[in-house]
């Protein structure tokens, strides 16, 4: 199927199982479900506070009839009774990712303007950041969701930057798990050196704060300079990991369209909207 790695005939999930499996990590099931719920509730939150209002564009479904107008994989009932009763779907009898601290599976569609400084300038449109460096990674692919841990640090080691020079942070992934596990080796010199050692990377680079991925930081990045980092794995090709600097006193914004939670092949563009593994929009560069 199409979310299967061909180079360790290992689905997605499975591969985030064995993430969570790790007992080097200690992720439990509870951590998991406490983090999908946090992005459940700050997502709906961000739609109740009109925080997505100017990014999104309602697309009209021909098939159903009707009119896309938000994301349609929030659930506004996360809790921990709701997520306790969710069995696992990858290992039914020792595993620990469900589908309620996964994403799921949808159609979606974004889009980003791209382009030479000049050329933005000579047309005239509002300049909300630049791409300033990126970073290629490639990783042991049945733990491949880890490999955004060595494309950071080489990002960071090209840029001369460290973690706490980032206003806001995206993980682009699908599974709590593996957010979690890339959180926990990057904040310890131990993990660090069991998992990427191999590669040369052996210290800590630091704890990236759960506030530097809510909503609200969007809003202060399109009103200060600030950096920008995001990630994403996918199957067959290295993850990819990109800075990128904002630029101050610009609040205009492209409108663009970006519906459910399509990025199980995490070859999207988007930033951190604190709902991390489940939600997705584009940021324009």
């Amino acid at each position: 199927m199409g979310l299967t790695d061909p180079m360790c005939d290992l689905m997605m999930g499975q591969t985030a199982e064995n993430i969570a499996k790790d007992p080097s990590l200690g992720i439990t099931r509870q951590d998991q479900d406490a983090y999908s719920i946090r992005s459940h509730r700050l997502a709906a939150q961000a739609w109740k506070d009109g925080l997505f209002g100017d990014e999104v564009v309602p697309m009209y479904v021909p098939e159903r009839s009707t009119c896309v107008e938000r994301d349609n994989g929030i659930r506004e009932d996360a809790s921990q009774e709701t997520f306790r009763e969710v069995k696992p779907v990858f290992d039914r009898r020792h595993g620990s990712v469900t589908p309620a601290n996964s994403s799921q599976i949808t159609d979606a569609a974004a889009a980003v303007l791209l382009m030479e400084e000049d050329k933005a300038k000579s047309l005239g449109l509002p300049i909300l950041g630049y791409v300033k460096d990126y970073a290629d990674f490639g990783y042991e692919p049945s733990c491949m969701g880890l490999a955004p841990v060595g494309a950071i640090a080489k990002v960071l080691a090209k840029t001369h930057l460290t973690l706490k020079d980032f206003a806001i942070w995206e993980i682009n992934e699908a599974f709590a798990s593996v957010v979690l596990g890339i959180s926990r080796i990057l904040d310890s010199s131990s993990l660090m050196e069991r998992k990427f050692g191999r590669y040369g990377l052996t210290e800590r680079l630091g704890e990236i704060p759960p506030r530097r991925s809510q909503p609200a930081r969007r809003r202060y990045c399109a009103r200060s300079s600030s950096w920008r980092l995001r990630s994403a794995p996918g199957y067959d090709l290295p993850v990819r990991t990109q800075t990128t600097e904002c630029r101050a006193g610009t609040d205009q914004r492209l409108r663009r369209r970006w519906t459910g939670r399509g990025h199980d092949l995490g070859e999207e563009i988007a930033m951190s909207n604190g709902h991390q593994h489940l939600s997705r929009r584009v940021q324009t560069l």
